[in-house]
């Protein structure tokens, strides 16, 4: 069974689903309209840690958002919204 994390940062939720049990289960993430999709990655990729997806899919957001993923106030935003994931 798929479970649903969700992550508050920079005051929008970012979502990922996937059984974090089964390896090969593919992660999806939810975009801002609420359709899911296939993020292209297995739970194997990330040592089926559901913190350590999250914490790769905060990082490509906020590099995207033209925010740089290894600045310290943007680390300290990320390592926020995954102590705080729910």
């Amino acid at each position: 069974m798929k479970s649903i994390y969700i992550a508050e940062f920079y005051g929008d939720n970012f979502e990922i689903k996937a059984n974090f049990a089964e390896a090969s289960c593919q992660i999806e993430i939810q975009d801002f309209d609420g359709d899911w999709y296939d993020w292209g990655r297995q739970v194997a990729d990330f040592q089926h840690s559901e913190h350590r997806a999250m914490t790769q899919y905060l990082r490509e957001m906020s590099s995207q958002a033209g925010y740089d993923p290894d600045e310290a106030d943007v680390k300290e935003e990320i390592e926020n919204a995954i102590f705080n994931m729910i």
